[in-house]
């Protein structure tokens, strides 16, 4: 990040900045933020291994979230149920062990999760 890019935002205050899958060719916003140009395609969800969406934010809750077993990770794991990102219908026959070894499958082969993995 030591040398300007076409594909990112000059750097903040805090030394951070927005990168972008290819040159920024509209000028930033007066806030900073930065957007892409009026053309560029929004990116839709990421891809994920699992069966269902509910599934990936239920798995995403409990790898990401704090743990299920405090107040605060039952408080997520509510507000995941009444956000609607999970239904009962997208968690019909969930086990946790499967979806855990689909997202080990899917990292090992992944460039996004810092795949492929080697064993040595």
């Amino acid at each position: 990040m030591a040398h300007s890019s076409p594909n990112r935002s000059p750097l903040d205050a805090f030394r951070v900045c927005r990168v972008f899958d290819r040159p920024v060719t509209a000028p930033l916003s007066s806030d900073g933020q930065g957007h892409l140009p009026e053309q560029a395609p929004i990116p839709g969800p990421p891809a994920h291994p699992f069966r269902s969406d509910s599934a990936f934010e239920l798995v995403r809750g409990l790898v990401l979230g704090p743990s299920s077993k405090t107040v605060v990770g039952m408080d997520h794991i509510a507000d995941l149920v009444y956000s609607g990102k999970v239904t009962p219908e997208g968690l019909k026959g969930f086990k946790a062990a499967t979806e855990l070894r689909h997202l080990d499958e899917f990292a090992a082969k992944s460039a996004v999760a810092g795949g492929p993995w080697w064993t040595g």
